[in-house]
C-alpha cells in the first residue's frame, strides 16, 4: 500500500506464503458382517445411555415458556407421560401456587379426566410428601413437602391444591 489511494495495492515480492493443509476427515467407522463382536467408537462421547426425564421440563422449551427454569422462583411445569416408564421421580422444589403437574397419555382425559386419572395413579401421603403411584407399576413421583399443605389422598385433593393438566 502506497498511502496515496486507498485502492492503490502494492503485492509483495517473492512466492506467496504456503497454506496450511486442512486435515483428512477421521475414517469412518467399520462394520464388518462378520459373526464378532465390532467394537463401535463413536467420534463424540456419549454421555449418557438413559432416555431423557420430562422433570422439569427445561426452561428454554416452548412448552415452559413461563417458566424461570427449574429450582428457580417462577412457574415450573412437572411433566409426566404414562405412555411411557417415568421411573421413581422426586421434586424437590414444587410450589403449589405456581406450579404445574401434566399428565399426558391418559385415556379417557376428554371425557372426565379426573376420573381417568384417577384409574391410572394412587395418591397419597408419607409424612411431608406426596406420593403419586402408578397402578401399572411403572413408576412413582414424590413431591417432596407439600403434605403439610393439606390432606392429599386421591387427584381431586392434587386438583383442588395445585395446577393439573391432564391430557389424552
Amino acid at each position: 500500500l502506497t498511502g496515496e489511494d486507498p485502492n492503490d495495492f502494492v503485492a509483495p515480492e517473492g512466492p506467496a506464503p504456503a497454506q496450511a493443509e486442512a486435515p483428512a476427515p477421521a475414517p469412518a467407522p467399520v462394520i464388518d458382517s462378520d459373526d464378532e463382536d465390532d467394537e463401535f467408537v463413536p467420534s463424540i462421547p456419549i454421555l449418557s445411555t438413559e432416555p431423557p426425564r420430562d422433570i422439569p421440563m427445561p426452561a428454554n422449551s416452548p412448552e415452559a415458556s413461563e417458566s424461570d427454569g427449574p429450582g428457580t422462583a417462577g412457574k415450573d411445569p412437572f411433566v409426566f407421560k404414562l405412555g411411557e416408564a417415568t421411573g421413581d421421580e422426586v421434586i424437590e422444589d414444587y410450589d403449589l401456587g405456581d406450579d404445574t403437574l401434566r399428565f399426558d397419555d391418559v385415556l379417557g382425559a376428554g371425557e372426565d379426566a379426573i376420573a381417568a386419572l384417577e384409574k391410572v395413579v394412587d395418591v397419597t401421603e408419607e409424612g411431608d410428601d406426596v406420593v403419586i403411584t402408578r397402578t401399572d407399576g411403572k413408576g412413582t413421583i414424590r413431591i417432596e413437602g407439600i403434605a403439610e399443605a393439606g390432606e392429599f389422598d386421591s387427584v381431586q385433593d392434587l386438583a383442588n391444591a395445585t395446577t393439573l393438566e391432564i391430557n389424552a
